[in-house]
């Protein structure tokens, strides 16, 4: 006789709840935060291509001679508008800039004492002397020699007229005469111009309107006003809008030629700088889809484009995402990329970059 099976024992839902709470709950609550996981990565810790930077204008103050900054008009991170001044800068040492105007002025009463007749001037008037009488004595014989040819020519050509000399004899006669001619319209114009220069370095004739006097005059007097203007303040004056980012030196300090003052950036975004880290894994090109990420409680996103793809693997300092740390220097193809105008950056702000496919423009290119 078969036996009857028994009833099976109900379990309590205490039981059931146990093995659900040990077998299904875990695998369920695993699956659930690894896809919270994922889509949280997505969304706001994504990990970007590349770093880039906004950046927009920036200036330095400097002065173009040195001297001692006398005032300096603006403070820290205060605005400051184009055109407008900051700072004013004065000569090193007045006293000496002062004295060397009374030099100067000391010179061209010299000037107008002397009339312009130095020792030097002295010694060229007497040499320009020796070589007029020097002249002089060529052009006389010069004139001798020519009368000589005009004679023999005469004497020649009557000789040729009678049939005793020949044509060859007359043509040289007169080759002759005209390089006697030559010679002495030569040496004429070499009396001439010694005479004139005797004329103008004669000093009985110097007057405060000869032209070595007014060159003089002029010369001292540009010399003048040079040390005038450098005895002026310089005032420097901001050549863009932006805000006042560090000043480098305060008044009463001196300061050399082409040493930074000040420094003034824009509070204006005007594009973003990016390096392609090596290895490239993605040629960047201009006209490239960029994915900008702004970083933050509430990451907004916008889209530009390349606009600029640098030549050459440059160094960069790589901001590092571990607490404590700095910038890490990398190796990188630099990228400039235009600003999406849904973000609000600021000038020197980090953003996530993620480069996109490459215009068809670009990939239809060979």
């Amino acid at each position: 006789m078969k036996p009857e099976p028994l009833p099976p024992i109900p379990s309590p839902p205490a039981q059931w709840w146990r093995l659900i709470r040990m077998n299904v709950l875990p695998a369920l609550v695993f699956v659930t935060v690894l896809g919270a996981a994922v889509q949280l990565w997505k969304l706001n810790m994504a990990n970007p291509l590349l770093v880039g930077t906004a950046s927009g204008p920036r200036a330095d103050i400097i002065s173009p001679r040195p001297g001692r900054l006398a005032e300096v008009r603006v403070g820290l991170y205060q605005p400051v508008r184009a055109g407008q001044p900051v700072a004013v800068v004065e000569a090193v040492d007045p006293a000496v800039l002062s004295n060397t105007v009374r030099v100067i002025r000391a010179e061209m009463e010299a000037v107008l004492a002397d009339m312009a007749y130095p020792i030097d001037d002295r010694i060229r008037y007497a040499q320009y002397q020796l070589d007029w009488l020097r002249e002089r004595a060529d052009l006389l014989t010069a004139k001798a020699q020519l009368g000589y040819a005009e004679r023999e020519y005469q004497r020649v050509r009557k000789l040729v007229e009678e049939q005793v000399a020949s044509q060859d004899a007359l043509d040289i006669a007169l080759r002759d005469l005209e390089q006697a001619r030559q010679l002495v319209a030569e040496k004429q114009a070499a009396v001439d111009t010694a005479a004139r220069l005797l004329e103008e370095l004669d000093p009985e004739k110097r007057t405060p309107e000869s032209p070595q006097v007014r060159a003089a005059l002029a010369l001292a007097e540009e010399r003048l006003r040079l040390a005038e203007a450098e005895l002026q303040p310089i005032v420097l004056t901001s050549p863009i809008d932006g805000v006042v980012t560090s000043v480098d030196k305060y008044p009463g300090s001196m300061v050399a030629t082409a040493e930074p003052i000040l420094r003034i950036a824009s509070s204006h975004v005007d594009y973003i700088v990016g390096f392609v880290p090596q290895p490239v894994r993605v040629e960047p090109v201009e006209g490239m889809e960029v994915e900008v990420r702004s970083r933050g409680v509430h990451r907004a996103v916008g889209y530009g484009r390349v606009l600029h793809v640098g030549t050459r693997i440059e160094l960069f300092d790589a901001p590092l995402r571990i607490r404590g740390l700095g910038n890490a220097q990398q190796r990188g193809l630099p990228i400039i990329v235009s600003v999406p105008p849904n973000l609000k950056l600021r000038p020197g702000e980090l953003v996530d970059l993620a480069l996109g496919p490459a215009p068809a423009s670009a990939s239809a290119t060979p």
